[in-house]
């Protein structure tokens, strides 16, 4: 069906502004915008200045933020604020864990950052961003948060982020088809998919409940770029916080809420804004995938990858996009069949915090592993409680074949069966008893018994560790319960 274009009509132009971030050129050029509103230009480009302009700080606040278990991530360090930075990739050596953008995360690389003018070359795109300078009362980094101004989510309003907010201007050596989605962010390949190629028969028409959370804040939520630099947990107080979400639990909670949203049985043009920031994101998702990302488990951080990439390919029909034996994802990581303590048959594994971690489902609590058994039922709650919606929106689109892991659904069923011992936390907000998203209990409640019947997965397999210090491991075969 014929859907609005956001892009503007191509111009020459002598300097671009987004998000508060302005590129200037030294003479004009070709200029538009991709389907998810950010800009291309035709290079190569001269750019002879950004802004706000990058370099030292001259703020003498003190900067410090560390992790609950006393890891640090920000340091107090002046070198570069509102940095820009073009990443290549692997096979340039560009590692997917440093960045260039802000001096405060140790996760910084100072020959990433780049210095203006700066020759744009074509299948390149440069990232620039805007330092937070934000404080509070008590000295603290207090950044805007966009799930916190949204009132959506568990979320401050402010967080302790380096970063603000962050564009990227994508160079190509033509002009791109009007309907265009932005390639992805990292690496020098800039495949262009195409929104004339979206599968609107595809989507799902599921009757919607009481509880359908604001359209206009879930597409604001997701209107700007998520970027997965620095590929660390030091993102957590890195940002940019007016962009996204920096915890894999709650990039799987908006992922699992907007897929559902988009299977819900509303027209099309209400859909269209939020399918083509959600698909924008799925492309960005392969994209670090291609570029030599893994989405390994590590507690809560990496869920929730896999379904986006996947949801996307089926949209654009693009099978390619999920070829991809040789990368590991935290749910199928996490999951498996065994024979636990209480009797289940589908089981969670922590598998990797800090350095590998044996199973702890297959034995009752005691006086051995108590420590362990608490933290890794603490970071069973934060994975599935997020996993919800997406086992559910995956199934209903047939697709637990090309997932390939039916462990993973198999425990999702199980744990929203009141039968799973598991002690909740009393903070559930009103109307949740297994997650904390009124809409997807909801719709899981009133959808789940109506899932087609579908093969499962050819392959049943396991994560085990092979050798602990050495943290390697391998899939083992991991048979499905008769």
């Amino acid at each position: 069906m014929a859907m609005i274009s956001f892009q503007l009509q191509a111009a020459q132009v002598t300097e671009i502004s987004q998000y508060g971030i302005t590129w200037t050129f030294s003479q004009p050029v070709e200029a538009g915008q991709f389907v998810s509103g950010d800009w291309w230009v035709v290079g190569p480009v001269e750019i002879v200045s950004v802004s706000p302009e990058p370099g030292p700080s001259a703020s003498d606040k003190e900067t410090e933020s560390k992790s609950i278990y006393g890891a640090t991530s920000l340091v107090t360090d002046t070198r570069m604020r509102n940095g820009s930075m073009v990443h290549l990739g692997p096979d340039a050596g560009h590692q997917l864990n440093r960045q260039g953008f802000d001096s405060r995360s140790k996760t910084y690389d100072p020959s990433l950052s780049i210095s203006f003018p700066y020759t744009l070359e074509p299948n390149r795109s440069l990232i620039s961003s805007v330092s937070s300078e934000a404080f509070d009362a008590k000295g603290k980094l207090a950044t805007p948060n966009v799930l916190g101004q949204e009132k959506l989510f568990l979320t401050k309003k402010t967080q302790d982020y380096a970063l603000l907010t962050s564009a990227v201007l994508t160079c190509l050596d033509q002009v791109p088809p009007a309907d265009a989605f932005r390639p992805p962010y990292v690496g020098t390949d800039k495949p262009l998919y195409r929104a004339k190629d979206i599968q609107w028969d595809k989507l799902l028409k599921l009757a919607p409940v009481d509880s359908v959370p604001s359209w206009e804040s879930m597409e604001r939520i997701f209107d700007r770029p998520w970027f997965e630099i620095p590929a660390s947990w030091q993102m957590q107080h890195f940002g940019p916080g007016l962009n996204q979400p920096t915890y894999g639990r709650e990039f799987t909670r908006l992922s699992s809420i907007a897929s559902l949203m988009l299977s819900l049985d509303v027209p099309n043009e209400q859909k269209q804004t939020l399918l083509y920031s959600y698909l924008q994101l799925g492309i960005d998702t392969y994209g670090m995938t291609v570029n030599g990302r893994n989405w390994t488990a590590d507690g809560g951080w990496w869920q929730g990858r896999k379904w986006v990439i996947y949801f996307t390919s089926i949209l654009l029909d693009r099978p390619e996009m999920r070829d991809l034996p040789n990368t590991r994802f935290q749910e199928d990581m996490d999951t498996y069949y065994g024979k636990g303590a209480h009797g289940q048959t589908a089981l969670w594994q922590l598998t990797y915090h800090t350095h590998p971690r044996p199973p702890h489902q297959e034995e009752l609590r005691n006086e051995t592993n108590a420590k362990l058994y608490k933290m890794a039922e603490g970071y069973r709650f934060i994975n599935s409680a997020s996993w919800i919606g997406q086992a559910l929106v995956a199934q209903h689109m047939m697709a637990k074949e090309i997932w390939n892991h039916d462990a993973y659904f198999d425990y999702v069923d199980q744990w929203m069966n009141d039968s799973e011992p598991f002690k909740f936390p009393k903070w559930l907000p009103r109307g949740c008893t297994r997650s904390v998203d009124v809409f997807v209990e909801d719709m899981w409640a009133a959808h789940r018994d109506s899932v087609p019947d579908q093969p499962g997965g050819k392959d049943n397999l396991k994560w085990v560790w092979t050798n602990m210090k050495t943290r390697t491991g391998e899939w083992v075969d991991n048979p499905k319960p008769e």
